[in-house]
C-alpha cells in the first residue's frame, strides 16, 4: 500500500480460448500453463475464436511503448514488471499448487513466501516493512500453508534428498 485510498484489485472472468479444461481423455497438467500463456488480460479486438498469436501490420509498424500498451497479457509477458500473477493449480484438495508469474518468468510459489519473495515488490513504507515482520503475516503464512500443499511433489522433493518445501 503506498498510503493511497484508492489501490485496486481487479476480477474478470477469462475468454474462451483461455478459461476451461480439455475433455478428460485430453487433459494434462500443462492446461494450466497453456490457458494463461494464451490470455490473462486480451488486447483490444482480441477475438478467442482464432489463435492471436502475432501481429498485424498495424502492430508491426508501433513504437515500442505503444506494442507494450495494446498487446494481449499473458504470464509471458514481461510488461516491465508491472503484471505479478499467482496462479493457483487446483487438482484435488491435496494437491493444490501456486506458482508466482513476474517479467515473464515463473517460480513455485510456497506459503512463506508471503514473507520471504513478496516483500520487495511492494513500496518499502514503514507500515509496509512492520507487516512484513508482523504477527498478522505469520498468522497469514501458518492459514496458507496446510492449504497450500501437493503431496505428490512433496514425495518428489523428499526422494531426492530434499526437506519438505513446506
Amino acid at each position: 500500500k503506498d498510503g493511497i485510498d484508492n489501490d485496486k484489485c481487479i476480477f474478470w472472468e477469462t475468454l474462451k480460448d483461455s478459461n476451461s479444461f480439455p475433455e478428460q481423455e485430453k487433459y494434462t497438467n500443462l492446461c494450466y500453463y497453456d490457458n494463461s500463456l494464451t490470455c490473462l488480460i486480451p488486447k483490444i479486438g482480441y477475438d478467442p475464436e482464432i489463435h492471436n498469436v502475432g501481429i498485424t501490420r498495424e502492430e508491426a509498424a508501433m513504437t515500442t511503448k505503444q506494442k507494450l500498451l495494446t498487446q494481449t497479457i499473458t504470464t509471458n509477458t514481461h510488461c516491465k514488471g508491472g503484471v505479478m500473477t499467482l496462479s493457483f493449480h487446483v487438482e484435488a484438495v491435496k494437491e493444490i499448487r501456486c506458482y508466482f508469474f513476474l517479467n515473464g518468468q515463473m517460480m513455485r510459489f510456497v506459503a512463506e513466501d508471503l514473507k520471504k519473495l513478496l516483500p520487495p515488490f511492494f513500496v518499502p513504507s514503514p507500515e509496509n516493512r512492520a507487516f512484513a515482520e508482523s504477527k498478522l503475516i505469520e498468522d497469514m503464512i501458518k492459514y496458507v500453508k496446510p492449504r497450500l500443499r501437493d503431496q505428490r511433489f512433496e514425495a518428489f522433493y523428499k526422494q531426492h534428498g530434499s526437506s519438505s518445501p513446506y
